[in-house]
């Protein structure tokens, strides 16, 4: 008998575990602001809690972007999609001298850091090697490639 108690409770007690964890903190104030004065135009506005930072996606004049924002407002990163065609020369030039060289650019990120820092993140592939993550400086140089799901 107390065996079918405990079943009978058990989906519950996952479900309200769940929701417990499922919930997020509402956009700060200064967030808001600090996005709304980057991005008047924004289009399909979508908030994530990072639990250490917010993260929003949209779209900006057509482009997918998404950037990221410190509690206070300050922003961490924002990244916009660009064209491969886009991409500067220097770049291209360091991907054609890298190990990824016969890689196909499946899609292509410009991000923008606070201070100036400018880096390009291309998203390559090959066969059945699976897809990579590649991150270029503005210089051109490879700075790191991951595994990207």
């Amino acid at each position: 008998m107390n065996k079918r108690i405990v079943w009978r409770m058990w989906p519950g007690l996952i479900l309200s575990g769940h929701l417990i964890f499922a919930q997020e903190r509402p956009v700060p104030q200064e967030v808001n602001h600090a996005f709304n004065q980057l991005f008047p135009q924004a289009k399909n506005v979508v908030w994530r809690d990072k639990i250490t930072d917010f993260q929003v996606t949209f779209s900006d004049g057509g482009k997918r972007c998404e950037a990221k924002f410190q509690e206070k407002g300050n922003w961490i990163s924002i990244e916009k999609s660009i064209t491969t065609d886009s991409l500067p020369a220097i770049v291209k030039t360091g991907l054609s001298g890298s190990k990824y060289a016969d890689w196909k650019i499946l899609s292509s990120f410009v991000e923008y850091l606070p201070g100036g820092p400018t880096q390009y993140h291309l998203v390559v592939t090959k066969d059945d090697a699976g897809r990579k993550l590649l991150l270029f400086n503005d210089h051109g140089k490879l700075l790191r490639d991951n595994f990207s799901l």
